[in-house]
């Protein structure tokens, strides 16, 4: 049997349809999906790593509140135990001024000294 033209061209349109008629896509749609599904998980990734940097931010920024939050307490409790030590220090000169205060009045006015 002889090939002509017209077989030869026959039979590459059945060769270039092959794949069509098989069920089997075509190697430019396999590639085109694996493109696809390649963008796909690039995109995936780069949501997570933003994420985790998101989550290392929020870390770092709830840590830094929380340093100031403590050193603002702990200047307020210094302040406090300031006062009270004021107030404290006040209280006692108040009561040890007013006995010695007392003492010298009493010793002024006689002391033990007994009326004959």
């Amino acid at each position: 049997m002889e090939w002509n033209e017209d077989d030869i061209r026959r039979l590459r349109n059945l060769m270039a349809h092959h794949d069509d008629i098989v069920g089997i896509p075509k190697l430019d749609l396999r590639v085109e999906g694996a493109e696809k599904a390649i963008s796909a998980i690039t995109r995936r990734v780069d949501t997570l790593s933003m994420t985790e940097e998101h989550a290392k931010d929020m870390e770092r920024l709830r840590q830094t509140h929380m340093d100031e939050k403590f050193a603002s307490l702990k200047r307020d409790i210094c302040s406090i135990k300031d006062q009270i030590q004021s107030a404290t220090r006040w209280f006692i000169f108040t009561v040890g001024g007013a006995v010695i205060v007392a003492v010298v009045g009493f010793a002024m006015n006689g002391g033990f000294k007994i009326p004959v």
